[in-house]
This record gives C-alpha cells, structure tokens and sequence, in this order.
C-alpha cells in the first residue's frame, strides 16, 4: 500500500510539471529519483529531482556533507546524465524523517 501511494504522489507530481519538459526528462529525473531512494546509500534526507536536456539539478536537504557528494556521485554515474547541478543543503535536523525524493 506505501509503494502505491509513493507511486501515486510521484506520478501526480509528474503531471504537474511545466508544459516545456518532455517524457524523456519526466522519465529521467523519475530514473534518478527512484536510483536515489532506493539506492540504500542515502539516509534521512528530503530532495527534490528536476532533468532537462542532460543536466539533473538536486534541491533539498541531506543529512551531511558526505550525503551530499554521494548523491551527486550516483546521479552522475546514470545514463544519459551529463552533469549535475548540486543545491543540496547540508541540515543535520532532517535526520530522523522519512526519506524523500521526488520531480519538481
């Protein structure tokens, strides 16, 4: 039941991007944002994906510094990514929520 709704708020999110960016960019920033949450490698963070034309931008808040090169070392690595705009905030006060990431 959790899945589905994750499934379902990203989706809705998704569908509530601006007109410019294509399914392929959709499709992209939603590969990067289900890499990072499933990845196991992040903890405690809450950030958001946007994808255009080959650059991933990372908004949102990681625990530590460390989250936040890591992050940007795995979205890197995936296909079609050829750079990354890293604006994660380093905030030690998302430790203990529920992991996010989802498209803005």
């Amino acid at each position: 039941m959790h899945r589905l709704f994750v499934a379902s708020a990203i989706t809705a999110i998704a569908l509530l991007a601006p007109g410019g960016a294509t399914a392929s960019n959709k499709e992209t920033a939603q590969q990067i944002a289900n890499t990072l949450k499933q990845s196991g490698r992040l903890h405690n963070f809450d950030l958001g994906v946007k994808f255009k034309d080959g650059t991933a931008s990372l908004i949102g808040r990681v625990a530590s510094e460390e989250q936040r090169t890591l992050a940007s070392q795995m979205v890197e690595s995936l296909p079609g990514v050829s750079a990354v705009v890293n604006e994660l905030e380093v905030s030690p006060a998302v430790s203990g929520g529920k992991p996010t990431a989802k498209l803005v």
